[in-house]
């Protein structure tokens, strides 16, 4: 028995280590991206003071700035409810239903969302997850709550996003080139579809941010959809239609009954 216990000692304290690591690296990333929204809100809101609340200032300006989203924002929206659909904590917290009732689509959710996240995982509403088993061994637990911190970090940096295209808006920000060339791993579709865009202008390139990859066809190729035979996105993105966001809408209106 006591060689078995040794047995499985540090491999168990092994995972532990590693289910630590990756979860305060993603809670590292998402201080920063929270960060940025309050700079960035600074940056962009003359005479606020020192202690003015900040992340109020930013909903405003997003709740009243007629800006569409950026391209997958409603797809983080609904992987977040999930998520708090799943958790018993989030499932039952005032604060956290507060930050879904909106209506679906209004530009404001992801920073509410993301900005409840930040003060949820980094105020100690969640402890360490544990490892798990994994056949004679042990493995990273927590992957949802990672993957909970990878999302509440998307939603903060979608909402840098439209801060910086309200911004650029309103004349508060410039660029000094008209057109940005894009970098070989930012892939942009074409509006009229068959081919990739090469330049943006500096707002469409802030709206486009998130669409890197690491890999991807030459640009000279043409965007393929994505098959039901892959569970892999292609590159290739393009704009929901109207039918699509209708039942993205009906689909999140009814999670978020279930979660009230």
């Amino acid at each position: 028995m006591d060689a078995y216990l040794c047995s499985q000692a540090l491999p168990f304290e092994s995972a532990q280590s590693a289910t630590a690591s990756e979860l305060h690296t993603e809670l590292t990333r998402m201080l920063y991206a929270y960060c940025a929204v309050e700079n960035l809100t600074r940056a962009i809101s003359p005479g606020m003071p020192d202690d003015g609340k900040v992340v109020k200032a930013a909903s405003t300006i997003l709740a009243n700035a007629k800006i569409d989203g950026p391209m997958h924002y409603r797809c983080a929206v609904h992987h977040a409810h999930t998520h708090c659909e799943e958790n018993a904590i989030l499932r039952n917290n005032k604060k956290m239903r507060r930050a879904f009732n909106v209506p679906h689509g209004r530009t404001i959710v992801p920073l509410q969302v993301g900005v409840q996240l930040r003060h949820f995982l980094t105020h100690g509403v969640f402890r360490l997850p544990t490892p798990i088993r994994s056949g004679d061994s042990w493995d990273v637990g927590g992957k949802d709550t990672i993957c909970l911190v990878r999302n509440g970090t998307t939603c903060l940096l979608m909402a840098v996003q439209m801060l910086l295209a309200y911004a650029l808006d309103a004349g508060l920000l410039e660029h000094p080139e008209p057109e940005i060339e894009l970098q070989d791993d930012l892939w942009v579709p074409a509006a009229e579809g068959g081919s990739w865009v090469e330049t943006l202008s500096p707002r469409s390139y802030v709206m486009a941010a998130n669409l890197r990859l690491s890999d991807g066809p030459p640009r000279t190729s043409s965007p393929e959809p994505t098959t039901e035979a892959s569970n892999e996105p292609s590159p290739a993105v393009v704009a929901d239609s109207s039918a699509t966001q209708a039942t993205e809408s009906e689909e999140f209106m009814a999670r978020r009954r279930r979660l009230h």
